[in-house]
C-alpha cells in the first residue's frame, strides 16, 4: 500500500509553512532588512508544500494535499514574482495574494464541518492575513504591512501545532489530536471526507 511506504510529509509542509509566516513577521514587524531571508523562507516553503502536497495525494489524503498543495504553489509563484522587478508591481502582488482568499474560504469550510477547530482557526488567520497583506500591496500602506506582520506572528502559532500533532501521531501513536484537526489518510482516497461530512 502507498501510505505503508511512504512516510507523513504533512510535518515538512506545515512546519515551513509556519516558518515562512514567522518570517514574514519578523520582516514587517521587526527588521525589515532581512527581507532577503523572507525571500528564501518562501521559495523553500513553497518547495516543501508543493512537494508535500504530491505526496499527500498520492497517499490519500486529498484534505491535507489540497491545502499545502494550493499553499506551495502560490508561495513558489510569489517568489518568483517578488523577484521580477518588472512584473512585482503594487497592483501585481496585491491582486496575486486576494485572489488567494477564495481558494482558502472553501478549504476552510470541511475544517469547520469537521470540527477540527484548530485547523479552521488556522485557516481563518491565514484567511485575514492574504486580505490584509493584499490591501497593504495594493494601498501601499505601511500600517497595514505592520497588520500582516502581526497576523503572520499568531497565524503561525496553529500551524505550527498542527504539524506538532501530525508529527507526535506519527511517531508516539498520539493518534487523536491529529484525527481531530487534520483527518489521517486511508488507503482509498474518495469517499473519507465525503463520509464523514455527510454524518
Amino acid at each position: 500500500m502507498v501510505n505503508e511506504r511512504i512516510g507523513d510529509p504533512g510535518v515538512i509542509a506545515v512546519s515551513w509553512f509556519g516558518m515562512a509566516l514567522v518570517m514574514l513577521g519578523l520582516v514587517e514587524v521587526v527588521a525589515p532588512s532581512a527581507s532577503g531571508g523572507l525571500s528564501y523562507a518562501v521559495l523553500i516553503a513553497g518547495i516543501a508544500e508543493a512537494a508535500g502536497g504530491g505526496i499527500a495525494l498520492a497517499r490519500g489524503d486529498t484534505y491535507l494535499g489540497s491545502i499545502v498543495g494550493i499553499f506551495g504553489l502560490w508561495l513558489i509563484g510569489f517568489y518568483f514574482l517578488g523577484g521580477n522587478p518588472h512584473a512585482a508591481t503594487h497592483d501585481s502582488l496585491g491582486l496575486y495574494t486576494l485572489m488567494t482568499i477564495v481558494p482558502i474560504a472553501y478549504l476552510t469550510i470541511p475544517a469547520i464541518r469537521l470540527k477540527a477547530w484548530i485547523l479552521a482557526a488556522a485557516m481563518l488567520l491565514i484567511l485575514a492575513l492574504y486580505a490584509v497583506l493584499g490591501v497593504g500591496y495594493l494601498a501601499q500602506s505601511d500600517s497595514l504591512a505592520k497588520a500582516a506582520g502581526w497576523l503572520s506572528f499568531i497565524s503561525a502559532v496553529p500551524v505550527w501545532y498542527l504539524a506538532a500533532e501530525r508529527l507526535f501521531a506519527s511517531t508516539l501513536g498520539a493518534e487523536e489530536p491529529i484525527a481531530e484537526q487534520i483527518p489521517p489518510p486511508v488507503s482509498k482516497p474518495t469517499g473519507v471526507h465525503t463520509a464523514t461530512l455527510a454524518s
